[in-house]
Parts: structure tokens; sequence; C-alpha cells
């Protein structure tokens, strides 16, 4: 349901920000880490950093959740109440963030634990 409702919310402000007048939107080069291309979307030049977001999240096909984005050399904040002007011609740095290792995957203290069943497992064995 969430992801159906930031569609319609991206299409109702994409749709908002359709008109022929050159200042009702402008147009931002997205340019993404790594090998893909830079694209052109245009947007409001008033957008909430969440409404920013989910716009290029929905455009681009990413991961909103870990979504970084740099205007103009500064990392846009998560605050849903701020807003952005964007310029056209501005770019637009887009990073998507890497997922944070499996629970088990990452090393934590809990080594000590495998060692002590290692050694139990050789006792029992030397009993046999």
């Amino acid at each position: 349901k969430t992801a159906k409702r930031n569609r319609i919310e991206h299409e109702k402000t994409m749709a908002a920000a359709a008109g022929d007048e050159p200042e009702t939107t402008v147009e931002v080069k997205l340019r993404a880490v790594g090998p893909s291309r830079p694209t052109n979307i245009r947007l409001p030049p008033l957008i909430s950093v969440a409404d920013l977001r989910r716009s290029v999240a929905l455009d681009r096909r990413l991961p909103e959740d870990r979504l970084r984005l740099v205007l103009r050399g500064t990392t846009l904040p998560w605050g849903d109440d701020t807003h952005v002007k964007l310029r056209d011609g501005d770019s637009l740095m887009v990073a998507v963030a890497p997922k944070p290792p499996a629970k088990h995957l990452r090393d934590d203290d809990d080594d000590d634990d495998d060692d002590e069943d290692e050694e139990e497992l050789v006792r029992s064995s030397q009993n046999i």
C-alpha cells in the first residue's frame, strides 16, 4: 500500500509540476554514483526533501530508504519538513547506501561462545 500511495503522490506532484510555463518546473540532471549515465527529470522549483527523494527513487527505480542526495555540495537531510529550491540545470548526485551485512555476518564479540562450543566438542570426542 505504501508503494502505491507514494506512486500516486509522485504522480500528483509531477502532474502539478507539468505545465507549459517555464517557471512551473525546472530541469535537474540526476548523476548516479556508478556506471549509469546521467538523466534529466523535471521537478517543481520548490520541493520538500521527502518529495524530492520519493521522485528520484521512483524515476530511477531505487530504494527510497537508502537513497542519499547531494545538491550543490550539500547532503540533503532526511527531514520531511525541509524544502529545497531547485534551479534549472542543477545537478543532483544520487547514491544508494549499501545494505548492512546480515546479523550473522557482522563482527560481534560473540566469538567467545564459538570457542567454548568447539572446546566442548573436542572434550566430548576424546571421551568416546
